[in-house]
């Protein structure tokens, strides 16, 4: 498991043009080497973010995919204007998880009302009707580099640099805390 970190990417799209805001229960991708993801008003919500075919640069041919998940609910908090039903949620990880097979990076960021430990732990280990955890098995992709934090909006550039509105937060994990989150040792 190769857990990143926010530091260790570097930040050369740091301008406000071609900005995609995400709202509550939406998905939004970007797929050109200029657009911007945002997301912002994480309370009990979570984002997830996948980044997937890098090439050197940013990442290319790409879906760059925030999804801004309702009151942390995986399989309940989505809405598609074309399917308002409950799987909708894991075809997007099942195809986000088809994304990283040449690897990439997930961001998982949690609302600041539900900071703690344990509360992002019942997020990412929550289980579909199949009993499989669909989210814990998108973090733990072979492969793929993970970031946890806590935050109040997340915005993701495409060259995967990542910048947290952590007023009020914990902003990013430790990598220990997010083993401990990962491994449901909380």
């Amino acid at each position: 498991m190769n857990i990143a970190s926010i530091n260790d990417t570097n930040n050369c799209y740091l301008q406000n043009d071609n900005r995609i805001r995400v709202e509550m229960g939406n998905v939004g991708c970007a797929t050109d080497r200029s657009s911007v993801l945002h997301t912002d008003s994480l309370t009990y919500c979570c984002a997830l973010a996948v980044l997937s075919k890098w090439n050197g640069r940013w990442y290319q041919q790409r879906t760059l995919t925030l999804l801004h998940i309702i009151g942390g609910n995986l399989f309940f908090g989505i809405k598609s204007k074309s399917d308002r039903q409950p799987n909708h949620a894991n075809r997007w990880l099942s195809k986000l998880k088809s994304e990283l097979i040449d690897g990439g990076k997930v961001i998982f960021a949690g609302g600041i009302d539900c900071s703690s430990d344990m509360a992002l732990s019942m997020s990412i280990h929550q289980t579909d009707a199949d009993g499989q955890k669909p989210l814990q098995e998108l973090l733990t992709t072979p492969g793929t580099e993970i970031m946890l934090a806590v935050a109040l909006g997340i915005t993701i550039y495409p060259n995967g640099a990542v910048v947290l509105d952590s007023t009020g937060a914990r902003g990013e994990l430790s990598y220990q805390e997010c083993l401990s989150i990962l491994q449901d040792q909380v």
